[in-house]
């Protein structure tokens, strides 16, 4: 999965990618398909920019239970207190989270489920270049990518 992990959304802000790991695990009960890229902007006059994306996605053996996975992890996040923002357009639903977005540090997440998949997205962004809001917008394109490649979009 994690070469279909498409980062491009990004290229503006961190046009180096510095790492990509993966770490799934496509024979467990409930296979888990994770990755995570570090990705860096050129230092340039003092402005520096680091991206931190980790992708997961779990594929389910039916669409119900698809929907239960989604539903826990929106119901996690409700239960953190974070600021979430729901979504449903065709035959996608999805959620962003702001789990924090300060001047100099934003930690955002979006969940997404189509289908029997839910994926993941949760970027943690250092620098001043985008809020969570844009961010999970961009995350938004790479979900859809993402989901695409698996042959979930």
């Amino acid at each position: 999965m994690c070469d279909a992990v498409d980062t491009a959304p990004f290229e503006e802000l961190t046009p180096e990618e510095e790492t990509r790991n993966d770490s799934s695990e496509p024979d467990a009960d409930l296979p888990l398909f994770a990755c995570e890229i570090r990705m860096v902007s050129e230092e340039d006059a003092g402005n520096y920019t680091a991206i931190s994306l980790n992708a997961k996605a779990r594929i389910a053996s039916t669409v119900s239970a698809a929907e239960d996975a989604y539903a826990g992890a929106v119901s996690y996040e409700t239960e953190k207190g974070r600021d979430i923002a729901k979504d449903s357009e065709g035959g996608k639903r999805s959620t962003d989270v702001i789990m924090a977005d300060s001047e100099q540090e934003r930690h955002c997440r979006i969940h997404v489920q189509s289908s029997n998949a839910v994926l993941s997205l949760t970027l943690v962004v250092s620098g001043d270049t985008v809020d969570c809001k844009e961010a999970n917008g961009l995350l938004h394109k790479v979900s859809n990518a993402t989901l695409d490649a698996m042959g979930s979009g």
